[in-house]
């Protein structure tokens, strides 16, 4: 099991992330490197405890727009962004095309329901999207979770 993802993980925060880099594709860190708000993205993905499946990546955008402080000008950036853009297709691809993806989504309503209603509601603060700190980085991810009241959705 992917540590990171576990709601007691003693990582710390920058053991999660490598690891988030480690388990996915090579492909995942290159374009990380490549576009600049995507690294904000891959620490939302340790912090709330999610891996790259079209699941999980579609229960992320529901607890990064209402569990995070991300702004307007940030969700803009990153959807206008060309290379997030190129990306954007290889993953559509690779899932079947756009129908496939939104079937996905669908699927997932009831988990971003419950992650809208009932574990955002329980944190105790927004998480900092790109403003997490070189001493955040450093504290283990159960520590970081406790202080913001993040639980993490079990739901595999």
């Amino acid at each position: 099991m992917i540590k990171y993802t576990q709601q007691e993980s003693t990582q710390t925060l920058e053991q999660g992330l490598e690891e988030y880099y480690s388990t996915n594709s090579k492909q995942v860190k290159e374009f990380s490197e490549r576009i600049p708000v995507l690294a904000d993205h891959d620490m939302t993905h340790v912090i709330f405890g999610l891996g790259t499946s079209i699941e999980e990546e579609s229960l992320l955008d529901t607890w990064t727009i209402r569990g995070t402080d991300i702004s307007w000008k940030e969700i803009y950036e990153y959807a206008f962004d060309k290379e997030f853009k190129k990306l954007t297709k290889i993953i559509v691809k690779d899932q079947g095309g756009w129908f496939n993806v939104i079937k996905v989504v669908i699927k997932c309503i009831p988990l971003k329901i419950k992650i809208h209603f009932n574990r955002i509601p329980m944190m105790k603060k927004k998480w900092p999207y790109s403003n997490v700190t070189d001493e955040m980085m450093s504290k283990s991810i159960k520590d970081l979770r406790n202080e913001y009241g993040i639980k993490v959705l079990a739901y595999k």
